[in-house]
């Protein structure tokens, strides 16, 4: 940077205002802020038993499935916890299944980053939805317009026009 600039952004670092260096962190595999954001942006995720992996439609090896969070999965098969529902995912129980269930009295949330393959968004429960009708992979685009209501009204969801995948104009 040429001298006398002042930096418009912060660069985050061991020694910067951002936090002691959270996004260099996150970067590392396994480190506890990759952990956090992983869990901030894909959501909670159950672990196959040992050996087992699957191939995700992106062509991955995961040995990790996202999960129905807004459910108590206790004793929940791999099949019956995995979202969105996958009939290839092993009956199986998890190695790990973090412990979960968004209560039915909380307030409405909505989630993203799950690529669903539907062309209309729906409430997964009173007070749980997912916006993401996988439009960075050729779907839906998909907003709500809430005005404070505890349950998800399903004509309050938005659409953008388009083509979904597999479709014809």
């Amino acid at each position: 940077m040429p001298a006398g600039t002042k930096r418009r952004w912060p660069v985050c670092g061991a020694s910067d205002p951002c936090g002691g260096g959270v996004l260099e962190n996150h970067s590392r595999k396994g480190s506890r802020e990759e952990q956090m954001l992983s869990r901030v942006t894909c959501g909670p995720e159950a672990v196959l038993p040992d050996g087992m992996s699957l191939l995700t439609p992106d062509g991955e090896m995961r040995n990790e499935i996202r999960i129905k969070w807004w459910l108590d999965l206790s004793g929940a098969t791999c099949r019956e916890a995995v979202f969105p529902d996958n009939p290839s995912v092993p009956d199986v129980p998890p190695r790990f299944l973090p412990p979960h269930g968004y209560p039915e009295d909380a307030p409405a949330t909505f989630f993203g980053h799950y690529a669903l393959r539907e062309k209309k968004p729906r409430p997964l429960r009173a007070n749980v939805a997912c916006l993401d009708l996988g439009m960075g992979k050729g779907g839906t685009l998909c907003a709500y317009r809430w005005d404070g209501e505890s349950s998800i009204v399903p004509e309050k969801f938005v659409i953008a026009p388009g083509e979904f995948p597999g479709e014809g104009p």
